[in-house]
């Protein structure tokens, strides 16, 4: 750990190559972070989520789209970036622990109303009295090292909205997930949208 985060001895004795192998195999910078696994999912309080008791047949429409699909089909991991969308009440922070906590890969779970200096500066408080090397886990965020899970955007202001979104869209080279209920706004065309539809008569 201390080789890895020190930035002396990592240059020193990784001559160099150290940043660059684990912003290319992502997987590699995976096994740096599994020791915080359990600190960069505090906040989404997963031992109090009881897997059996989540209703699994949750449907959802992607934007621009008219097909509806099992929400479980249309998203079964964080992978690519997502933004899935919804009314309140209908489980959209549910289902994200849901991923969470069958998740392989190291995520990190993010409150929108944390964001609102920016998703690495909501990152850095769970790290900092281990990680001390601030710009070489900027690096290690942006190659995405780390999966992202960023519950509630709406509940931070616009221009903090933005802000996700340009990171999510323009510096964020891995994994993403943002919930959100509908706000006035055009996602990007690059990220794909999911819509969240009320449950139906045979489903309630």
């Amino acid at each position: 750990e201390i080789f890895f985060w020190n930035p002396y001895i990592r240059t020193i004795l990784g001559f160099g190559y150290i940043p660059i192998v684990l912003t290319k195999l992502p997987y590699l910078g995976q096994r740096l972070f599994e020791p915080f696994r359990q600190a960069l999912l505090s906040d989404a309080t997963l031992a109090d989520f009881d897997e059996t008791t989540y209703f699994t047949q949750s449907e959802v429409i992607m934007k621009n789209s008219q097909e509806v699909r099992p929400l479980q089909t249309a998203i079964p991991k964080i992978k690519g970036k997502i933004i899935l969308e919804g009314e309140s009440g209908l489980g959209k922070s549910m289902f994200a622990r849901y991923l969470l906590k069958q998740a392989k890969r190291v995520t990190i779970y993010l409150p929108g109303e944390k964001c609102a200096e920016g998703v690495s500066e909501a990152i850095y408080p769970k790290l900092c009295h281990e990680v001390k090397d601030r710009k070489f886990l900027q690096k290690l965020i942006e190659a995405g090292v780390l999966d992202i899970c960023i519950d509630g955007l709406n509940r931070t202001s616009e221009r903090n909205r933005m802000s996700v979104i340009r990171f999510m869209v323009h510096s964020f080279k891995g994994n993403m997930l943002v919930t959100t209920q509908p706000i006035a706004w055009v996602p990007p065309a690059t990220v794909k949208t999911y819509v969240m539809q009320p449950l139906q008569h045979r489903q309630i």
